[in-house]
């Protein structure tokens, strides 16, 4: 087993990273490596020097797309311009964590890489007694593992299969599945909601370098995906727009079909929309799409997706599902009612 292949070791720390930059306001990846650039404030303890925090590797370390255990001079530059951004924020720092606590849990994940590398190849005998080493075979368990286990026979791969992510697979397995769907769609239309053109819309802005086949399968995928709302016993969605995405720079007949559809959707049984309004301060992820599943089977637990363009994360033990369960609920407290987000949104009609 690699690193690459998110030991349970590296996705635990990719997700406290996570979550000590919600903690922190949460900052985008932009003001991040704005902030590391000309980083100069006092911070408790020693501090080492402040590289910077560039965009990229910032997204791939968080999204875990990167391989391996971000090195420590990354995290100790990570967590000091966290502190310095909560400071700026009026956040209390003291949830981030010190440098020392995290110099201990960068050791720790290390280490336990080091002995799941050194457990997955186990030695064993062939036939005449020459000895040889095959990969130990992960016993995953739980709705994630089923979910990666059906991607070979999704629904999908028949039509699509060539303009899905190998991320997004998963996902779309655990929608299936799935009887609640939570979701925080940030600055855009969360996925279940978009019409046809708001979709293809969207993408242009997202992926300018789609082809023009490409984005439109894209689309068609985006609506076959719907269908998990109309079937029996359909899945119930929750789904909170945040205003960001009905300001987005779309063409106005576009979005006004797109506004017209969400106010139907949150007019259909199983489906509450809330609009998160620019005041609010409880954006689940600084613009970043949050989705949580829930199964009808007691014994799966919830599961997270942190969705970004290219890529996405999987989530699914308590700390973190209950971490995202209250990201969400505050979020959902801070936005309209569903009465009051149906009135909001016939504004943009008038």
């Amino acid at each position: 087993m690699s690193d690459g292949e998110n030991a349970p070791a590296l996705r635990e720390f990719i997700a406290e990273l996570n979550r000590a930059r919600c903690a922190a306001g949460p900052p985008t990846y932009a003001e991040l490596e704005r902030r590391s650039k000309r980083c100069a404030a006092p911070f408790s303890g020693p501090r080492p020097a402040v590289q910077p925090l560039r965009v990229s590797t910032t997204h791939d370390i968080l999204t875990g797309r990167r391989r391996g255990l971000p090195r420590w001079q990354w995290v100790a530059s990570f967590v000091t311009v966290l502190h310095v951004l909560a400071a700026d924020a009026g956040v209390d720092p003291s949830a981030i964590g010190t440098l020392g606590e995290w110099k201990a849990r960068h050791e720790a994940a290390g280490a336990a890489l080091d002995t799941a590398r050194r457990a997955a190849r186990v030695p064993v005998h062939a036939t005449g007694g020459a000895r040889h080493e095959v990969e130990d075979e992960r016993r995953e368990t739980g709705a994630l593992a089923m979910a990666r286990r059906s991607v070979a026979t999704g629904w999908w791969r028949a039509r699509h299969r060539d303009v899905v992510g190998a991320w997004e697979e998963p996902c779309l397995s655990l929608e299936s599945a799935a009887n609640l769907i939570r979701v925080y769609g940030g600055h855009r239309v969360p996925a279940l909601l978009q019409t046809r053109e708001y979709a293809m819309a969207a993408l242009r802005l997202d992926r300018p370098a789609l082809p023009a086949r490409s984005l439109a399968r894209r689309a068609d995928l985006m609506m076959r995906r719907r269908a998990v709302l109309s079937r029996p016993n359909s899945a119930r969605l929750w789904a909170i727009v945040d205003e960001a995405a009905l300001r987005a720079p779309i063409d106005r007949a576009i979005m006004r079909a797109q506004v017209i559809s969400l106010i139907r959707s949150s007019e259909r049984p199983g489906i509450t929309v809330q609009v998160l309004p620019r005041k609010a301060t409880g954006g689940a992820a600084a613009g970043d799409p949050v989705v949580l599943l829930r199964f009808p089977e007691s014994e799966f637990s919830d599961v997270v997706y942190l969705e970004h363009l290219t890529g996405g994360l999987y989530l699914d033990n308590a700390a973190d599902i209950n971490h995202f369960s209250q990201v969400l609920n505050r979020s959902a407290i801070e936005a309209l009612r569903p009465p009051e987000s149906r009135a909001f949104l016939r504004k943009f009609l008038i």
